[in-house]
């Protein structure tokens, strides 16, 4: 699906992004990059694979189905949080070392829910423009194209800070793969709560698949 396959290919980018010369990568490294490879494999084999792109009527009433909305309205709130605490003085005593494990962890989970609701948002936006071009469908009249358009600069800019803050606050070789799996755990997520991606797979895939997002 549109999620799990660009959430693939981050991590699948991560693993074979190829260190700087002074970057002395070890055995155990050289590993885990396998590992990570083998599910990226198994993930992107077994996963799902729609034949068909969502119309504007399904995509709004995918967006107005109530858990895919409180998965959403969860990723606006905990964002928001974050940013509250960083920059509302109120809020200083709240908030973790700049350079802290803390700060890595949430930093990296933020900017991964924020990379998949980016991507989501671009997928309605381009349907409403696809609907508009071909048929002339007037898409001021579905709400959620409008909320779409104007949360999907807030969403980039959350990423883009967050990771900036995630890259920061530790050594690369944590910060890269809390981001990236950060982005595959939040993309199937959303892929299942908005696209509805595994409604057509069997307990053998979703087991397998399962093992390659975990690997």
């Amino acid at each position: 699906g549109p999620q799990v396959a660009t959430a693939a290919r981050t991590s699948a980018h991560t693993a074979l992004a190829l260190p700087r010369p002074s970057l002395q990568v070890s055995r155990l490294q050289v590993f885990f990059i396998g590992v990570v490879l083998i599910g990226v494999t198994i993930a992107s084999a077994f996963g799902p694979h729609p034949e068909a792109d969502l119309d504007l009527s399904s995509t709004y009433d995918h967006f107005m189905e109530p858990r895919f909305f409180r998965f959403f309205t969860g990723a606006v709130l905990g964002l928001s949080v974050w940013f509250a605490v960083w920059f509302l003085p109120s809020l200083q005593a709240l908030r973790p070392g700049r350079y802290s494990l803390t700060t890595t962890i949430l930093a990296g989970i933020g900017a991964g829910v924020a990379s998949a609701q980016t991507q989501m948002l671009l997928k309605v936006l381009s349907t409403a423009i696809r609907a508009y071009l071909e048929t002339g469908a007037a898409i001021t009249k579905y709400p959620m194209v409008l909320v779409c358009a104007g949360m999907l600069p807030a969403f980039a800019a959350a990423q883009l800070y967050l990771l900036n803050s995630t890259l920061a606050s530790c050594d690369v070789s944590l910060a890269v793969p809390m981001y990236a799996s950060s982005i595959i755990l939040a993309s199937v997520a959303s892929g299942a709560l908005f696209f509805h991606e595994f409604a057509n797979s069997d307990s053998t895939d979703l087991l397998i698949f399962s093992f390659g997002t975990t690997l």
